[in-house]
């Protein structure tokens, strides 16, 4: 395996060693910056090739949508979310989950 003095890669290498994946490809969101970047690991020069154009798709289609994604807290005092809108659960233990609200029920 070669050496990849970056440290996002490394990060990803360790995920992929402690969850037993060949592969990792993601995607990553600096939301300030308006920054958007894809890294990709593959255990074999074979896999990290193939993780490299699959994260070049994934970028160009995230580009493609011409959006700036945006977060933007509101509290439920305030405002209950929209159904089907995507939201963080901050809970008394410590957990945070994402959910979203259906109906008059959350999911």
């Amino acid at each position: 395996m070669a050496w990849n003095p970056e440290p996002e890669i490394a990060a990803l290498r360790d995920m992929a060693k402690k969850f037993n994946y060949d592969q990792v490809v993601a995607l990553g969101f600096n939301y300030s910056k308006e920054q958007i970047q894809a890294l990709s690991y593959g255990r074999t020069r074979n896999l990290c090739d193939m993780g490299a154009e699959l994260a070049k798709a994934c970028m160009e289609t995230v580009n493609g949508f011409h959006v700036k994604p945006t977060v933007q807290w509101v509290p439920v005092g305030e405002k209950l979310p929209d159904d089907d809108m995507t939201v963080l659960f901050a809970l008394e233990c410590g957990e945070v989950w994402t959910g979203f609200m259906d109906e008059g029920q959350w999911r």
